[in-house]
């Protein structure tokens, strides 16, 4: 994982009301790593972070690594004592293993540092996590599935941002 881009968006912008962090993240080999992908990992990460106990059932059912780095990134800002209310996670579309962090921050210095520090913690928990995991856990074979066959362009894909988007009711004859 790396930081590709990094840019402080003061004010009210595109993404947020409020000035936040923009930065691009290649995800690399944790592309598709969820949380709850290495047991232990959830339980580890409250551990250095208690703050995060609100977050504990979504740490232990899943979030994919960025949205863990988001959580890791403003938990960092509120025990630096600059808080930051909300954070976003968005897929770059068209880019494989690229995504998108979006995070409320109170200054350019406190959202860089908590980024950079953010991304080496779950990075080296998670892979220290699954290395001493993967000697005791049973070798696991990948399967082939349909999906695998088709061009990643045209696989459906994960948008957090359509989540959200309230249903519309049928028309009406």
């Amino acid at each position: 994982m790396a930081i590709i881009e990094q840019r402080f968006l003061r004010g009210p912008n595109l993404w947020s009301s409020q000035s936040c962090l923009l930065a691009v993240l290649e995800l690399g080999s944790l592309r598709q790593a969820v949380s709850c992908d290495v047991p232990g990992f959830p339980d580890t990460l409250l551990a250095l972070l208690p703050g995060l106990r609100p977050h504990a059932g979504a740490l232990r059912r899943g979030c994919f690594m960025a949205e863990v780095i988001a959580m890791v990134m403003l938990e960092l800002q509120r025990l630096s004592g600059t808080p930051a209310p909300s954070g976003f996670v968005a897929i770059v579309m068209g880019r494989g293993g690229q995504c998108r962090l979006i995070v409320a921050s109170a200054s350019q210095q406190a959202g860089s540092a908590a980024c950079a520090a953010a991304l080496a913690l779950v990075v080296q928990l998670y892979t220290a996590q699954a290395r001493s995991r993967r000697s005791m856990a049973p070798i696991r074979l990948p399967q082939a599935t349909q999906a695998s066959a088709t061009p990643e362009r045209e696989r459906p894909g994960f948008s957090r941002p359509a989540r959200y988007v309230p249903a519309r009711p049928a028309p009406g004859p």
